[in-house]
């Protein structure tokens, strides 16, 4: 559970600070100019990637505390 909280910590930054990237940069990567519709268009697409992300982690969350044994 430990690596899962880390990992978890992690993921967050990593989505925070790729926000922040796109959001505050001034030129997409063809080198045309970061309108408000650019920034929505790659925010959108990095926040469908997060959600996946989140699924997969989601996921491996479950499967971990299956195996975890119940104390009753």
């Amino acid at each position: 559970m430990k690596v899962w909280k880390i990992s978890s910590w992690t993921w967050s930054i990593i989505f925070v600070i790729g926000a922040l990237f796109l959001w505050f940069r001034r030129a997409d990567g063809s080198g045309a100019a970061n309108n408000a519709a650019n920034q929505a268009a790659s925010l959108s697409i990095w926040f469908i990637l997060f959600v996946v992300i989140l699924l997969a982690h989601m996921i491996w969350h479950h499967s971990l505390r299956a195996r975890r044994p119940r104390n009753h």
